[in-house]
């Protein structure tokens, strides 16, 4: 395991509560450690890029586990999480085309699935009996990504015994712990959350009017590492019911992290004065995510998922 650490002038040291939802926004002690718990293919890079070049500083990888965030809570731990669609298809796309991934593939016995046409191969890989074992980096067959839960897999650590009935909660339970928790789809926003929590300012392009204007705003940019983006809607319907069967767990684990963004921006909003989200870019998310996310609706309407929906309700509100 590689760490290393993000020293930042932190101006503010404590918590803040986030309104009356019972979530809390955290700020960075000075001269803590600062890693990112990096959940491969949910957009990690891109976030160190950015954060890199706004906060002028490195962030360096880390796996989570209840047992490390226990003993190391002096520690600022961030961390990003994909809607699971289309974090299953970035994981084909890189065993497939991936320069690295196709290294790793050497050393199995099993061809890794590369027919010419995409929606074929994620068929074939999607298709294989994946088993839960003890490495969360790779699965043994065709030596890449497993894509069952891996989301909900690396939040709790190659350290965990949770028992898989289970294994969602204790996830979410984990990410309960991490400072601040991003996902891709408002990674723009994110970053300005990032940097109100460690700068303790906010410069005008992170007001949502502005930031499309501003050529040094922060953009859901995309490290590719050299491989094609395909989106969940170019592939038929038997693949992506396949693909949700796969993610049954990261699917609650990734609206239990959209709650915590939305937190974040809602309360940064609230301290700066400045609008983060606008309406419109809410609600092109939100079309995206209902593309994504199967019954989003439903799942909203949930006791379990309420607070996300009352976040999703205030940050609609208004222009």
């Amino acid at each position: 395991m590689r760490a290393a650490t993000m020293r930042v002038v932190a101006l503010v040291v404590g918590t803040v509560a986030a309104g009356d939802h019972g979530e809390e926004i955290r700020f960075p002690a000075s001269g803590a450690q600062t890693y990112l718990a990096h959940v491969p293919k949910a957009g990690g890079m891109s976030l160190v890029e950015e954060i890199s070049r706004i906060l002028n500083a490195t962030l360096f990888p880390r796996l989570l586990s209840r047992e490390s965030m226990a003993e190391n809570r002096s520690d600022y731990v961030i961390t990003q999480l994909r809607a699971p669609r289309q974090h299953v298809i970035s994981q084909y796309m890189h065993c497939r085309e991936s320069p690295m991934a196709q290294y790793y593939q050497q050393q199995s016995r099993h061809p890794f699935p590369r027919p010419e046409l995409v929606a074929d191969g994620l068929a074939a890989w999607i298709g294989h009996d994946f088993k839960v074992s003890g490495s969360i980096h790779f699965e043994k067959h065709f030596r890449c990504y497993n894509p069952r839960n891996m989301q909900t897999r690396f939040i709790l650590g190659p350290t965990s015994s949770t028992k898989l009935a289970t294994a969602e909660s204790a996830a979410i339970d984990v990410l309960g712990t991490v400072d601040v928790v991003s996902v891709l789809e408002l990674m723009p926003e994110m970053l300005c959350v990032m940097r109100f929590l460690f700068l303790r300012q906010l410069p005008d392009y992170c007001e949502c009017r502005r930031r499309e204007l501003d050529p040094l705003a922060p953009r859901a940019v995309h490290v590719t590492h050299k491989v094609e983006h395909f989106s969940s809607d170019e592939f038929n319907a038997s693949v992506i019911q396949r693909i949700d069967d796969l993610t049954t767990m990261d699917v609650g684990l990734y609206l239990a992290a959209l709650g915590r963004a939305l937190a974040a921006i809602e309360l940064v909003q609230e301290h700066a004065s400045t609008r983060l989200l606008c309406p419109d870019r809410l609600a092109a998310v939100l079309r995206e995510l209902n593309s994504t996310i199967p019954q989003l609706d439903e799942r909203l309407k949930s006791v379990r998922f309420a607070a996300v929906a009352r976040r999703l309700e205030s940050l609609g509100g208004g222009a």
